[in-house]
């Protein structure tokens, strides 16, 4: 159910469709160390490739990367089989840190803490749902949000569901991310983005500080 109270200040956005990764939850670094470790005796060179994907696909969900790496190291597609092991160990790879609250987006807490009573709140993410999941409940943020979105299952879509589910106006609704794709997915929906946490998107609508969508 939508949230009754109006957008604070001079906003005009009521619907906020927040990325985790990079914005929310500093998780970026963790999950490049954690695909990089999917492909052990790869070189330096490898490694890189890996990252810089990665840190350019943060829209693009574990499944789809690990198949675009398994075919780029190996020249031959993963079968379903070995997609999910590796997933998995992915996913044992990583659960020792993405836990931990130190790597959570201070000001971005704080903001969702302090406006979630004033706007309709939701993740749309690239994260595995049910990880996703899990991380919120044990941060003690799942409250705040409406609905958790996580892959499988592209943002776009996930965007247009819920604002058909939530009968939301398309000038009062914008998406909140820090990669190329959560741009793409916003512009397929017709809703209004703002990038955070990259510099690399200052070309596009940018929140140096999260406080300024008070003002937009």
């Amino acid at each position: 159910m939508s949230r009754k109270n109006s957008a604070p200040l001079k906003s005009k956005f009521h619907n906020i469709f927040w990325d985790f990764d990079g914005v929310i939850h500093d998780s970026l670094q963790i999950k490049a160390d954690g695909f990089v470790s999917l492909f052990p005796g790869i070189d330096s060179k490898s490694k890189k490739y890996i990252e810089k994907y990665h840190f350019e696909n943060g829209g693009i969900d574990r499944f789809e990367k690990i198949k675009h790496f398994y075919f780029k190291f190996h020249r031959f597609e993963i079968t379903n089989k070995e997609l999910y092991r590796l997933a998995e160990s992915f996913s044992d790879n990583i659960k020792d840190k993405i836990f931990q609250s130190k790597y959570l987006i201070d000001e971005s807490i704080s903001f969702i803490r302090s406006n979630f009573e004033n706007f309709n709140f939701h993740i749309v993410s690239a994260s595995e749902q049910k990880e996703l999941l899990q991380i919120c409940d044990s941060f003690d943020i799942s409250k705040y949000f409406i609905s958790i979105n996580g892959s499988p299952g592209r943002k776009a879509d996930h965007l247009k569901k819920l604002i058909k589910r939530f009968d939301y106006q398309l000038n009062e609704t914008a998406m909140i991310g820090d990669s190329i794709n959560d741009y793409e997915a916003s512009m397929k929906n017709n809703i209004s983005f703002f990038g955070f946490n990259n510099p690399k998107l200052k070309h596009l609508n940018y929140l140096d500080s999260i406080e300024e969508l008070l003002e937009k």
